[in-house]
């Protein structure tokens, strides 16, 4: 029986040696029993610890707080059961230690047994985290791009940043907790509603809400994050304004089409446009006619009158041939004082354009009469047939022919 006691002892004893937190049993006054690990804590001896007292292992500060706990609990009263501190180890360093103490008899007298856990990596680690989050929050309020975080099956925002506010004009707070479509416009939203997505896109072109309320074009690029189960659980979005940019382009557009002083198509636009609308016509066997218009005498008008007021003329010109045209008709500034009127799909129409500019010229020359100039044009005009072995070259050649054709015999009856 004996035997068996003395095993049992050696048992608890070992496991209490070997335990991951140390152990101290101290009565205040002096230290009673710690174990191995304890040692391991402190830096100390086991022998060199029990012949301390506790506080000895407590740094100046918080010394009153520990002691305080102690003597309320040897008391019987109920202080925490567990707290943090720091302990002072022999080399004068300090490590940061969870807490768990209770009291209890030891050899027949009323002690403390406390229980004490090295955290001090943890600690750092936090510390680390906490520096990391500050940083990554600081990186994110100064990013150029707005970035939010919603909720995937709410659409709840969880998440934004100082240039997301910005971008929307919506305080930071008011954000938090708003349904991200609510910063969509309402055709934004019923557009939407109509289109499927198979999967999240990846990057998408939003019209949103901006400051004041005003229209504003998004582009967000768009990140999923998921959960421990591989569940989605957050969107994350980078948002950029472009509508900068987007205005931009539609102007950069234009140019690239539109004749910079008159604002109709360029040559350019015909050279695109005309090969695919003369192939069309081809396959469906439809005629397309052509008007070549021509500014009489324009090197005199510029010669007496300066170039700024011959600029003014082919501004003029132009708004006289668009306002001849049917819905289907379009005019291009051919070059210089030339301009060429594309009729798709008729054959009659040339007629009917040619008056309509006639009488809007005379219209014109009435009213601006004072200027003493007026304004007189040469057409050159035909029909032609895609679909009969027409081609485009030809058709201009013929035209221009016609053009100077009745340009001579203007100036003959001149």
């Amino acid at each position: 029986m004996k035997q068996e006691n003395d095993e049992s002892h050696e048992f608890y004893a070992s496991l209490i040696e070997n335990l991951p937190e140390g152990i101290i049993i101290h009565d205040l006054k002096k230290i009673k029993f710690v174990n191995q690990t304890l040692s391991k804590i402190t830096g100390y001896s086991k022998d060199e610890l029990l012949k301390m007292k506790p506080n000895d292992l407590l740094p100046e500060e918080e010394r009153e707080r520990l002691s305080g706990y102690a003597i309320k609990r040897l008391k019987g009263e109920k202080p925490p059961t567990h707290y943090r501190a720091k302990l002072m180890r022999k080399d004068g360093t300090e490590v940061v230690c969870d807490f768990w103490a209770s009291s209890a008899y030891y050899r027949g007298e009323k002690s403390i047994v406390v229980i004490v856990r090295d955290i001090s990596f943890e600690v750092k680690m936090e510390e680390k985290i906490s520096e990391l989050e500050t940083l990554l929050t600081e990186v994110i309020n100064t990013a150029d791009e707005g970035i939010y975080v919603r909720e995937a099956k709410s659409g709840k925002i969880v998440f934004a940043n100082k240039k997301f506010s910005e971008i929307h004009g919506i305080p930071l707070e008011k954000l938090i907790g708003m349904n991200s479509r609510d910063l969509l416009t309402e055709k934004e939203k019923e557009r939407l509603k109509k289109k499927t997505f198979n999967r999240i896109p990846k990057r998408i072109e939003l019209r949103a809400k901006g400051p004041k309320g005003k229209e504003i074009i998004i582009e967000e690029t768009v990140g999923a994050i998921k959960n421990k189960k591989g569940e989605l659980e957050y969107i994350f979005g980078i948002v950029r304004d472009i509508t900068k940019k987007k205005k931009y382009e539609v102007k950069l557009k234009k140019l690239a089409i539109n004749d910079a002083l008159t604002g109709i198509f360029n040559r350019h636009f015909f050279n695109e446009f005309v090969y695919k609308e003369w192939d069309r016509n081809k396959r469906f066997k439809q005629p397309i006619s052509f008007i070549l218009v021509d500014v009489d005498n324009f090197k005199s008008i510029n010669d007496n009158f300066g170039h700024l007021f011959g600029d003014f003329i082919l501004k003029e010109v132009a708004k006289i041939l668009s306002m001849s045209l049917r819905n289907s008709d379009f005019v291009v500034r051919f070059g210089g004082d030339e301009f060429l009127i594309v009729l798709p799909q008729t054959e009659k129409g040339v007629k009917i354009v040619e008056d309509r500019i006639l009488k809007n010229l005379r219209v014109w020359n009435e009213k601006n009469k004072d200027k003493n100039v007026a304004i007189s044009l040469s057409f050159g005009s035909g029909t032609f047939y895609p679909y009969k072995g027409d081609t485009v070259e030809r058709a201009l050649r013929e035209i221009d022919r016609r053009m100077y054709e009745a340009k001579y015999k203007k100036e003959g009856q001149d």
